[in-house]
């Protein structure tokens, strides 16, 4: 059974969304073009409050979508 601490630890780990300048990162492309991808919906993100976050799927859904000259 795991102890309270290792629950908080473990969720700390857990990287489920990225922020733009991560995924730019992670894309190799620069931050403004990962905004307009997001913002035509390109690359799918969700809102909370102020933070716009990218979910690892929806990064290799817009990859997938590229490598079929989708870009």
């Amino acid at each position: 059974m795991h102890s309270i601490n290792q629950s908080v630890g473990e969720a700390a780990t857990l990287k489920v969304g990225y922020r733009p300048s991560e995924v730019a990162v992670a894309l190799g492309i620069g931050i403004t073009r990962t905004r307009q991808f997001i913002a035509s919906g390109r690359i799918a993100s969700v809102r909370i409050g102020k933070c716009i976050i990218v979910t690892e799927d929806a990064i290799r859904a817009f990859l997938a979508t590229a490598q079929n000259g989708g870009v």
